[in-house]
């Protein structure tokens, strides 16, 4: 069991600088960052699971945009990240308005009691997990939490073989306008894919993005809409199944209500927003 931060502990553990991840947050674009339509989407799913008042939700990770979304609609937040360095990045670039609480803990073992949330939100959680094990386990893990017709909403990365496999080629598509800056990086991000776990590293990505900048095909500013700094840091597995086998094994778990896609970015229709009530 993790530890449960409350607002005056977590603002002892802000300094007063910002760090380079909170003021680079400002430029990450789509797909790294939910979109504008992204976000639209959201809060449309959003205002279809508010049912009453004084309700409670649960952030999966600490995306700042949920967060502020949340408060918005007036729901006392808890947001879990067992990354305590993500969550002062988060409280960085926005300040909580409203009442939360930060859980330091595995999503896969929350300290929530079973029904105690009615909402469950999350952008690009699955995708940091195992497949399919701990994709199982994170559905199991917020079917407990969820009080009988609660709602589960997350934007999910999911595989296709359209993906090219060429990065001078998405580079070329680049140049051409037919993606966007993140959809190069996301695209490179799948090269490397693994049929078998359903997923990739990286740091390819990164490595193809420092050739680039080193080529002067990207700008030092085109790099940082995608990465911090060149030093690295990205030898991170990120997992991603293709749509039909993730809705077979979300069906266990959740009603799928609607799916809904972005279209401000290429990538926004292999990135959809679940909108889903649990099963109880």
């Amino acid at each position: 069991m993790g530890k449960e931060f409350t607002q005056k502990e977590i603002a002892k553990l802000i300094d007063n600088q910002e760090s380079k991840i909170a003021k680079a947050w400002h430029n990450f674009v789509p797909p790294i960052s939910p979109s504008k339509e992204d976000m639209k989407i959201y809060e449309e799913f959003l205002k279809q699971a508010v049912l009453k008042k004084a309700q409670k939700a649960l952030v999966l990770g600490t995306t700042a945009e949920l967060r502020s979304l949340l408060h918005k609609y007036k729901f006392f937040v808890y947001y879990a990240d067992f990354n305590l360095n993500i969550m002062k990045e988060s409280l960085k670039y926005v300040k909580p308005k409203g009442p939360e609480k930060f859980l330091y803990e595995n999503w896969l073992n929350l300290s929530l009691k079973n029904n105690s949330i009615n909402l469950v939100i999350g952008d690009w959680v699955f995708n940091m997990l195992a497949w399919k094990k701990a994709w199982q386990k994170l559905m199991k893990s917020m079917q407990r939490v969820l009080v009988p017709d609660g709602c589960f909403i997350t934007r999910v990365g999911l595989y296709s073989p359209k993906f090219s496999k060429n990065p001078e080629r998405i580079y070329q598509l680049y140049q051409e306008k037919k993606i966007s800056l993140g959809d190069v990086a996301h695209l490179l991000y799948w090269v490397p894919y693994n049929k078998k776990t359903r997923s990739a590293n990286v740091k390819f990505a990164f490595e193809t993005m420092k050739k680039f900048l080193k080529e002067r095909k990207l700008s030092e500013q085109e790099f940082k809409k995608i990465y911090v700094s060149e030093k690295g840091g990205y030898d991170v597995i990120l997992t991603a199944p293709f749509r039909d086998e993730f809705e077979k094994l979300f069906k266990k778990y959740f009603i799928i209500k609607d799916r809904k896609s972005a279209q401000d970015y290429w990538f926004g229709k292999f990135y959809p927003i679940y909108f889903a009530r649990v099963r109880k």
